[in-house]
């Protein structure tokens, strides 16, 4: 039965030399995303490019940002132990790419009513994650958890998508 267990964990799994394991679910709301934002910002395939790489990347270092430290707070219980595990040099690191969506969301993003929609389904999402204890899997467990399968899918694709939703090209143009 473990086996078999393991075996379903590790399918949904992609594992990507230098960069680790990374969730097919995940790769494929990042696909979806990109296409999503380059087709919203089409008038320019330059822009529409910058646009979708910043939005991709921003939404995902946001997304990993709350959930490292919603687990650093829910497993390790001190403040010490969740700064220390928070791996703030790793998000420095990726700063650039928060400068980069925060000038986005400044030029870019309005908050309509499917990305208010789908902005309340995550943080639902996240509550009700929260309240049965942020379960996920990792490739190494051999405890399957599927009500943190798919609320860790619902979180990131209501975030990313309700953030997409609210990009609009012409933003600046009308004021």
């Amino acid at each position: 039965m473990s086996s078999n267990v393991s075996d379903a964990i590790f399918r949904i799994w992609l594992a990507i030399p230098f960069v680790g394991y990374i969730r097919i679910s995940t790769i494929c709301t990042v696909v979806i995303l990109f296409f999503f934002v380059a087709w919203k910002f089409r008038r320019c395939w330059k822009d529409a490019f910058y646009q979708a790489m910043v939005s991709v990347s921003f939404t995902l270092i946001l997304y990993e940002i709350v959930f490292n430290a919603v687990a650093a707070y829910i497993f390790l219980k001190t403040w010490e132990s969740f700064i220390q595990n928070f791996m703030i040099w790793h998000y420095i690191m990726v700063g650039g790419w928060l400068i980069l969506g925060s000038r986005q969301v400044l030029r870019n993003f309005v908050l309509t009513k499917t990305a208010s929609i789908l902005f309340a389904v995550c943080l639902v999402a996240w509550a009700l994650w929260i309240l049965i204890g942020l379960p996920y899997n990792v490739p190494s467990n051999t405890n399957l958890s599927l009500p943190g399968e798919v609320l860790n899918l619902v979180t990131k694709a209501t975030l990313l998508f309700g953030y997409a939703s609210g990009l609009q090209p012409n933003k600046n143009k009308s004021k």
